[in-house]
């Protein structure tokens, strides 16, 4: 879930008990792991346009979201099981940025750039199951956070859904999540989605640019 995942990748805590907003998280995390980092200007600037900002250069460090990739994903019409009509989406969306401006300007200025995401996606076809409104904490169309194991076991019991635990991310939460590429929606609908754990949405590539 981008709420939880966002904040992990930009606070550097994967508690959720733990975790700070994303903006205030950030600077904590500068001051407290870069041997510079309390007496750097530091700021994270987030969904932006993609277009160049001036203000970047006042920065040591900066972090810089591009929420195109989400915003195209979550907007694409999928007429088959296949991520290809997103890509076409996101090669038109490109162009009309200037990520490739942003970054060769930072790498011009002497700026590390690394590219990362928070989580990836998948394309995913509706269950017919309705998430309940009230008792879970978190929804998405692919993951449910319920408070506590007995209210995700009453929920998955009777679906035949998935559960995980991991009290050193969830603590007492529980993830009740749909098989395969099932997402919470109307039956046999097809989108592209995330939030649960398919290799395609948590492994996330990490590299750092050079000039």
């Amino acid at each position: 879930l981008t709420s939880i995942s966002r904040k992990a990748l930009f606070t550097g805590v994967i508690s959720m008990d733990q975790m700070e907003a994303e903006s205030t998280g950030f600077i904590r995390t500068v001051e407290l792991y870069f041997p510079w980092g309390k007496d750097a200007n530091k700021r994270l600037f987030i969904n932006t346009n993609g277009r160049w900002n001036r203000d970047y250069l006042g920065y040591d460090v900066l972090g810089i979201v591009f929420d195109i990739i989400d915003k195209a994903g979550h907007n694409s019409i999928l007429f088959a099981k296949s991520k290809k009509s997103m890509h076409q989406q996101l090669k038109y969306l490109y162009k009309q940025t200037q990520i490739d401006l942003i970054i060769s300007t930072l790498l011009d200025e002497g700026y590390r750039v690394f590219i990362t995401a928070d989580h990836g996606s998948i394309w995913c076809c509706g269950n017919g199951i309705r998430a309940d409104r009230y008792l879970a904490e978190e929804r998405a169309m692919r993951a449910l956070i319920y408070p506590n194991l007995k209210l995700a076991e009453e929920f998955a019991s009777k679906h035949d859904l998935e559960l995980l635990q991991n009290q050193r991310i969830l603590g007492e939460r529980v993830l009740v999540l749909p098989k395969g590429r099932d997402m919470y929606n109307m039956q046999g609908k097809i989108a592209i989605s995330h939030g649960a754990a398919h290799i395609e949405e948590v492994i996330i590539p990490f590299v750092e640019v050079f000039s």
